[in-house]
């Protein structure tokens, strides 16, 4: 009769963890000074479970905290390029990091833009928040590779 309730109990606590990650996702890091206090590896991280978060939420057409993902990754891109441990700007790099912004940009806006659509806007809206996800994700995954 206990190993139930504490199986039960123990997914709670999981799904509380998780929720938890994905809130830390969505809320904005607090403004450092000159320079961020996190790794480039822990912002680029962070950018890769703020693009995750992202899909789930478009999934579950949760628009707002879609649009709360899309500010919070163009803080996360800002920061990229600042990060400890960042590598050497080059032109690549450079062009990733501002893409990634631009992305995360379309991202807020489109989000906000799809609540009062209905019908085949929607859809056609939907398909575009779609595509900024992906382009997210494959911006996120090219950085890792270049570092």
């Amino acid at each position: 009769m206990k190993l139930p309730q504490l199986t039960g109990l123990a997914l709670i606590v999981l799904a509380g963890c998780q929720s938890l990650q994905e809130q830390e996702a969505i809320r904005p890091l607090p403004e450092p000074g000159p320079k961020p206090t996190q790794t480039y590896s822990e912002l680029l991280l962070r950018a890769r479970r703020q693009g995750d978060v992202a899909l789930d939420r478009a999934f579950r057409n949760l628009w707002v905290d879609v649009e709360d993902v899309g500010r919070s990754l163009q803080q996360t891109a800002r920061l990229l390029p600042l990060a400890q441990e960042a590598p050497a700007k080059k032109p690549d790099l450079e062009k990733l990091w501002a893409e990634l912004a631009a992305e995360a940009k379309k991202l807020e806006t489109a989000a906000r833009e799809i609540v009062p659509l209905s019908g085949a806007a929607r859809e056609k809206k939907q398909k575009e928040i779609d595509e900024i996800i992906l382009k997210i994700s494959r911006n996120v995954r090219t950085l890792r590779s270049l570092t």
